[in-house]
Parts: structure tokens; sequence; C-alpha cells
């Protein structure tokens, strides 16, 4: 059975590789709600 110290490796190298990805994600998710929001006005 795989222990807690066998799974480190694997969980830092998904997270090596999503990181950057997913915040870019998140940028762009942001930016469209925001010029939504903007397009829709006040009124």
């Amino acid at each position: 059975m795989a222990g807690v110290s066998d799974e480190e490796p694997r969980l830092a190298a998904w997270e090596a590789r999503t990181e950057w990805p997913l915040t870019g994600l998140a940028v762009v998710f942001l930016v469209a709600y925001a010029w939504q929001v903007h397009s829709a006005g006040l009124g």
C-alpha cells in the first residue's frame, strides 16, 4: 500500500504542472466576467 511519503513527489509534480495553467484560466475567467459586468452597466 502506498504511504503518504510515496504520494508527495506525485502531488508536487501535479501542482507544478497545473499551477500556471489554472492561474491563467482564473485570470481569463475574471476578465470575461468583468467585461460582462462592465458591458451591462449600472442601469
